[in-house]
C-alpha cells in the first residue's frame, strides 16, 4: 500500500490545492487493474487530511483494493460559489483528469468509481451523484445536513457563518433556482441517476437526523435506488469511520483486490 500526498496546480481554481491519495497493494502483489476508485470527501471545518487522521480508511482501501481519493474542498459545500472559488468544477471536472493522469493504474470506468463523504462531504457526494451519474456508479452519505435553506437562515449560527453560506450559495432565491438545492434537483435528476446506488447513513443521536430523513424521503419518492440506515451514533468519528467500512462493503469489489 502506498500513502501520497499530492500538492498541485488547479487552473480552475488558479492556485495550488492538495489531496491525499491511498493506492492499495504492495510491489510484486497481484490486484485488479485498472484498480477501483472511492472520491472521498471531508466535512466542514476539516480538510483532506481528516480521513486519514482519524478514520481506518488506509486499512479498509488495502484490504479491499480500492484507491482512494481524498480532495481539499475548503468550505465550499463541494460548489462553485458565488463569491469565491468554482470547487465543484473543479472537483467533477478538471480532478478527475489529474488524478488519471498522475496515476494511469486507477480505473476511468464508471462502474469502478464511487463517491462518499461526511456532513458537508456527505451532501457533496448525494450532489456528485445527482448531477454526475456518469462518473459515479455509487454513493455513500453518512450524516448528510442537505437543507441549506436551514443553515442559511439559522439564528443560532455566527456572524461569520451566514455570509459563508450566502457567499456560496448567494440569495435564498438564488439557492432554490440552482443546482445547490437537492431537493428541489432530486425529481429532475432521477431518471439520469437511475443507474447509480445511493447509501445514506445517519446516527439516530445526530442533530442532523431529521435533515437525514427528509433527504432518504426525498430520494425514495423520486424513485433513486436508494438504502437509508439509521443506528445509534452521534455526528462525529465513532459513527463515520464504521459507516465507511459498510458502505465500502457494498462495493462490487473483492476483498484482498484480486
Amino acid at each position: 500500500m502506498a500513502l501520497i500526498e499530492t500538492h498541485y496546480f488547479s487552473e480552475v481554481l488558479g492556485m495550488q490545492t492538495a489531496m491525499n491519495v491511498i493506492l492499495p497493494g504492495y510491489p510484486g502483489a497481484p490486484a485488479r487493474r485498472p484498480i477501483p476508485v472511492l472520491y472521498l470527501l471531508h466535512g466542514m471545518t476539516q480538510d483532506y487530511t481528516s480521513w486519514l487522521r482519524f478514520s481506518m480508511i488506509e486499512q479498509y482501501a488495502d484490504e479491499y483494493g480500492v484507491a482512494v481519493i481524498m480532495p481539499d474542498a475548503n468550505m465550499s459545500w463541494y460548489t462553485d460559489m458565488k463569491r469565491g472559488f468554482a470547487y465543484w468544477t473543479h472537483l467533477t471536472e478538471e480532478l478527475p483528469q489529474i488524478v488519471h493522469r498522475f496515476f494511469p493504474a486507477l480505473s476511468t470506468a464508471r462502474e469502478d468509481t464511487f463517491v462518499a463523504g461526511l456532513s458537508m462531504g456527505a451532501y457533496g457526494a448525494i450532489k456528485f451523484g445527482m448531477l454526475r451519474p456518469d462518473l459515479f456508479s455509487y454513493v455513500g452519505a453518512f450524516s448528510p445536513p442537505p437543507d441549506m435553506e436551514a443553515h442559511m437562515c439559522n439564528p443560532d449560527f455566527p456572524d461569520w457563518e451566514h455570509r459563508l453560506y450566502h457567499d456560496i450559495f448567494g440569495t435564498l432565491e438564488e439557492y432554490h433556482a440552482e443546482d445547490g438545492d437537492l431537493y428541489t434537483q432530486a425529481p429532475l435528476r432521477a431518471e439520469a441517476a437511475k443507474n447509480t446506488k445511493f447509501f445514506l447513513y445517519c446516527g439516530t443521536e445526530d442533530v442532523y437526523l431529521p435533515q437525514s430523513r427528509s433527504m432518504a424521503d426525498a430520494l425514495r419518492e423520486a424513485g433513486y435506488d436508494m438504502e437509508y440506515k439509521e443506528s445509534s451514533g452521534n455526528h462525529d468519528w465513532y459513527f463515520w469511520d464504521p459507516a465507511v467500512l459498510e458502505f465500502i462493503l457494498q462495493l462490487p469489489l473483492k476483498k484482498g483486490g484480486a
